[in-house]
């Protein structure tokens, strides 16, 4: 996953997803994992619950809330607010999960309140730490000591969650069905408990924290708090804070989770990056709703957050009422688990607001298993054949477009399933050794027609994209992009050969032809301006300025050069850069004038100086 942010004359951010569901951690999860939560667990467990309630308002509609404290592990303590419906139940409960920071927040207005007085359920908001959610706590994370992995902050947390879930239990009028939601901090948060506790059934993290942490090792993204850095900060030796880190990373608790989940991303995340997120993400093996925010950062869709949330846990949650019109559900079915020989027809049904199938892009994917799985078609109903004996664990995704609320959102939602086979037979031949299916190219270029003045011109183009139904394939091609061309006709092909000699070609013509120099541009065919980032700026201080060039006619235009002359008195210099050409602080022998060339600016294209 690419990441770029701008940093001159912009601070716009573009992001780039290649194959997001294939996007892994790097980290390696700890040995004894398992065993460090299950202690951890234990020694919660002999510390008495001792609740103690106060109640802080009566709601309208009959419900109650009460400030809640609980007893935590390390002589701490666990608070919340906890809204209860009027009547005697039982009712479902969610867990609602902060952010981080400390500021207080006061019971109402709190929109969690609605949980109760609106959806029969009962609501915990839990805060991180130890003092009421409507004050702040003067030692908020600390102690957080990462040289010992039973020093982190994040452990006290996790065990209030619990601990949270543990007073649930004790109620006679909780049901037992609990779902679980969070934003950044709460998302990762909501991440962890999930992975430890069984008894959360829906889960629902929002641009989780606390992913990939190992990503600094590799020189990748990683996951809020940034555990590298912190220790860093702290004088901690690296490597302790690498080894410590990871019994905390949301991606081991996310294999661990079989609960419903509702996963929320945004690309241009630059709190919890995104590549963090899905890697996280994709350690799930369950049925799933994931939202992919393709221009939103560290943020939610009011409406895709708060009214999804209700639709979801009404969804997945026994007794939860949702009391708004927007009822869709969402879901993917892979099939059930089961036994076969050689072969499986594999048939998946997905549910979107209420309708079958109405999706885009399926792909079946082998996750796990020890021989190879070949797929008739990636796409819907498929046969897959498999090379040996064993089990494997398969996936199945689709897309689909659903706004609720801005239809100018970049976004989208991807449903996914899981599916078990246990393969009994086996011809024991590899599924690609009968090969016969050539690779398949993508956005092929179309032709490219160019003018020029002189004898060529040079040719840009993105190059197509190749699959295969059996690994990767090799590409070649005759020309690459941002050649020059001679005037004429040249064709460019590029050639994929798979393992098996099998080939595909994707091919298409640069054509050239020479301008007419008599005919000059027009003032029509190309615009200039020149604007400053100060307009009035001050006697002896410094501005920014940025020529732009439009090419608005149909003729691509070559060679041109720019001057840019500024009256006396003003010093020039600095850096810049262009999109195009290159750039020179002298025009001549005269320093008081710039010089911009642009070999070559094609037809309804702009360049930036």
């Amino acid at each position: 996953m690419v990441f770029i942010r701008a940093t001159q004359s912009s601070s716009d951010i573009a992001c780039i997803a290649v194959a997001p569901l294939s996007i892994q951690p790097f980290g390696v999860e700890p040995t004894d994992f398992d065993a460090f939560w299950t202690q951890q667990k234990q020694t919660l467990a002999q510390i008495p619950i001792n609740p103690r309630l106060t109640l802080l308002n009566t709601l309208p509609s009959g419900a109650k809330v009460f400030l809640l404290e609980l007893d935590n592990i390390d002589n701490r303590k666990v608070y919340a607010y906890l809204s209860v419906p009027a009547g005697t139940g039982p009712f479902p409960a969610v867990i609602s999960l902060p952010a981080f920071g400390d500021a207080p927040v006061q019971p109402e207005p709190l929109i969690m309140t609605d949980f109760a007085e609106r959806c029969n359920s009962i609501n915990l908001y839990i805060s991180a730490h130890n003092a009421p959610p409507n004050l702040p706590d003067p030692n908020a994370y600390k102690p957080d000591d990462l040289s010992k992995k039973d020093g982190f902050y994040a452990r006290t947390m996790i065990m209030a969650g619990i601990r949270a879930i543990d007073y649930l239990s004790t109620r006679p009028d909780f049901n037992g069905s609990l779902g679980v939601s969070g934003m950044s901090q709460g998302g990762g948060w909501t991440i962890q408990l999930a992975g430890l506790d069984k008894r959360i059934s829906a889960a629902m993290p929002i641009n989780p924290a606390f992913c990939e942490q190992d990503g600094w090792r590799f020189e990748r993204a990683s996951g809020f708090p940034n555990y590298v850095l912190v220790g860093r900060n702290l004088n901690v030796d690296s490597n302790k804070t690498l080894t410590n880190m990871r019994y905390y990373d949301a991606v081991h608790f996310m294999k661990r989770y079989r609960g419903a989940l509702m996963f929320q991303v945004g690309y241009e995340d630059d709190v919890t990056p995104a590549a963090t997120q899905l890697a996280a993400y994709n350690k799930y093996r369950g049925n799933s709703t994931l939202l992919t925010m393709r221009e939103r950062g560290h943020t939610y869709p009011f409406d895709e957050y708060f009214l999804g949330r209700y639709a979801f846990f009404e969804q997945h949650l026994i007794g939860f009422k949702n009391p708004f019109n927007f009822k869709a559900k969402f879901l993917a079915d892979a099939g059930n688990d089961r036994t076969v020989k050689d072969t499986a027809v594999l048939e998946p049904q997905f549910l979107v607001n209420n309708e079958k199938n109405k999706v885009s892009n399926i792909q079946w994917a082998k996750i796990e298993g020890t021989g190879n799985v070949g797929f008739q078609t990636e796409n819907g109903k498929t046969v897959a054949r498999f090379s040996q004996k064993g089990k494997y664990l398969l996936r199945v995704s689709a897309d689909f477009d659903y706004k609720l609320a801005d239809p100018s959102v970049a976004s989208y939602y991807t449903l996914t399933d899981f599916v078990t086979l246990d393969v009994g037979e086996s011809s024991n031949i590899d599924v690609c050794d009968s090969d016969k299916e050539a690779p398949n190219f993508s956005n092929c270029p179309q032709n490219i027609a160019l003018t020029t003045m002189g004898t060529s011109a040079l040719a840009n183009w993105t190059p197509p994209t190749v699959a295969d139904n059996c690994g990767t394939p090799s590409v070649s091609s005759n020309f690459l992009p941002s050649q020059s061309f001679p005037i004429g006709a040249t064709k460019v092909i590029y050639r994929a050969t798979d393992s098996k000699q099998n080939t595909a070609e994707c091919s298409f013509s640069v054509i050239v032809t020479k301008g007419d120099s008599s005919t000059p541009p027009s003032k029509n065919d190309l615009a200039i301006s020149l604007t400053s980032v100060v307009t009035t700026p001050r006697p002896h201080s410094f501005t920014t300025f940025k020529v732009k060039i439009n090419n608005k006619s149909a003729r691509t235009f070559t060679d041109i050069k720019i001057q840019i002359p500024f009256p006396s008195g003003i010093v020039t210099g600095g850096a810049a850069t262009s999109t195009l050409g290159e750039w020179k602080e002298w025009c001549s022998n005269n320093d008081q004038c710039f010089t911009w060339l642009i070999p070559q600016l094609l037809k309804n294209d702009e360049a930036i100086l």
